[in-house]
């Protein structure tokens, strides 16, 4: 590693605690987006769970990564007269009482599938309200980082997301920083409306596969808490990305944060990025060993 770089991390590595976000849940054990999946990455730890949400029918958030539901529901069958003509089942096209007889299973094989019974489609209500059953109990801080999946679809649906996640948020009590829930969306037109047009106080973190340069770093800090790159962005097949430290760098020197996703059970890969690039938070199908390797940094501290 060059001199420059070295001298990169070492000022990186002077940031704060890690965290560790749990992947549609603990997606690596159970169904994603489920309440089974959300409970389980709670009681590993996580100090983040990661819904992604889209509008059904009759305007109830519901916790799905797919905007259409055969890639992890039983849709098809269920409904197979409710396909549109693109050839797929949109989640959109159904009302929340009949997504609830849907049964869920997963990005399992298909001979997998009926191993996964009793599994249901969550709404982001159920999901609140969980979460804050569960720290009460718990004594616990765990919060949500939400996902707003595909807004400008949802706007040519004639369904904007907006409106709905607000008034959840609000009715919840979690539309205020205090809450710790953040907001993120690879939609950046979207995110700047929540802020600007809509007024929410949130955090707002963009998602994005590629980070911007350096320079561009300042001007998102106007209206973002942070940037959530793909992990390539910071490590390519082993070896650290001088860009992508640059910008991490750069983030940091502005108190802005970055959760990079997506991780699997990985330790050596974990201890790279949380120990030697520190980024601020890691997003992972495997919440528990995320934990464990954040334990295991402050330990070696």
């Amino acid at each position: 590693m060059h001199t420059k770089d070295i001298q990169m991390l070492q000022l990186i590595q002077q940031n704060g605690p890690r965290s560790v976000v749990a992947h549609r849940g603990a997606s690596g054990y159970l169904p994603e987006h489920t309440l089974e999946a959300y409970t389980l990455a709670h009681a590993q730890g996580a100090d983040y769970i990661e819904p992604d949400v889209i509008l059904t029918r009759d305007n109830v958030l519901v916790c799905l990564h797919d905007l259409a539901l055969e890639t992890t529901t039983d849709a098809a069958t269920r409904f197979p007269e409710r396909k549109r003509p693109d050839g797929h089942w949109y989640t959109i096209d159904f009302t929340l009482a009949e997504l609830k007889q849907l049964r869920v299973f997963g990005r399992v094989k298909a001979g997998e599938r009926d191993t996964m019974q009793g599994y249901q489609i969550a709404t982001l209500d159920e999901l609140v309200l969980l979460v804050q059953r569960l720290n009460k109990a718990l004594s616990r801080k765990t919060a949500l980082l939400i996902e707003t999946k595909d807004p400008e679809w949802h706007v040519k649906q004639g369904k904007p997301l907006e409106p709905v996640l607000l008034q959840t948020l609000a009715k919840h009590k979690v539309d205020t920083p205090s809450s710790g829930y953040i907001i993120q969306s690879f939609d950046d037109a979207h995110l700047k409306r929540l802020r600007d047009v809509h007024q929410l106080h949130l955090p707002l973190m963009w998602l994005t596969g590629e980070l911007p340069g350096v320079d561009k770093v300042d001007g998102i800090k106007a209206w973002a808490y942070g940037i959530n790159p793909h992990r390539s962005a910071i490590e390519d097949e082993g070896k650290p990305n001088s860009e992508g430290l640059a910008v991490l760098e750069k983030m940091h020197s502005r108190g802005m944060k970055m959760f990079v996703w997506t991780f699997n059970d990985e330790p050596d890969v974990f201890r790279r990025f949380l120990d030697r690039y520190s980024v601020d938070g890691v997003i992972t199908n495997n919440p528990d060993a995320g934990v464990r390797a954040v334990s295991a940094g402050r330990k070696a501290k």
